[in-house]
């Protein structure tokens, strides 16, 4: 009868090579699938990065229209609505879709920064179509969109100052 001590004494150097080449396959998928975890990863990261800097840039083109003079053309009904739609609409709609889509990389309440700070956007343009058709004096059109503006311009720099934290947190 043969033992088990018997297989091992005869055939020791076909079970180590076997045990070897086991070993070596085993350790080259892992090798596999820790590579490709280590570029999705880094792929989700970059895409991450990307859609927060692009809604950052989209984010200071809105702002810096709120502060141009085209603003005071606006509200002294020197632009037609229709062209004021032709303006406006293209950046609103992109820092829209920017949010959705920091929806995909970020958590519920991660991403209710990002709304707010699209909703607050969303609220001054509200305000200059309010203004625009209103029957104040440009003087206090000009005041009272100013007035707003700098509210919801504060409020934007506290969301953005825990924004900062909080991308500090993730990306480092």
């Amino acid at each position: 009868m043969i033992t088990l001590k018997d297989i091992f004494i005869t055939y020791w150097n076909q079970i180590t090579i076997l045990l070897f080449g086991v070993g070596f396959l085993i350790k080259w998928i892992l090798d596999i699938r820790a590579k490709k975890n280590e570029i999705n990863y880094n792929l989700f990261q970059q895409k991450r990065l990307d859609a927060v800097n692009t809604f950052f840039a989209n984010y200071s083109k809105t702002d810096h229209l709120w502060k141009n003079s085209m603003v005071w053309d606006i509200l002294e009904n020197k632009i037609n609505a229709t062209e004021i739609d032709n303006i406006l609409s293209p950046i609103l709609s992109e820092i829209q879709r920017n949010t959705l889509e920091l929806q995909i990389y970020f958590t519920e309440k991660e991403h209710k920064i990002f709304s707010k700070i699209s909703e607050n956007i969303h609220s001054i343009n509200g305000k200059l179509q309010v203004l625009y058709f209103s029957n104040l004096n440009t003087s206090e059109k000009s005041k009272e969109f100013i007035v707003f503006r700098e509210e919801k311009s504060i409020e934007n720099n506290k969301l953005f100052w825990d924004l900062s934290h909080l991308l500090k947190k993730t990306f480092k």
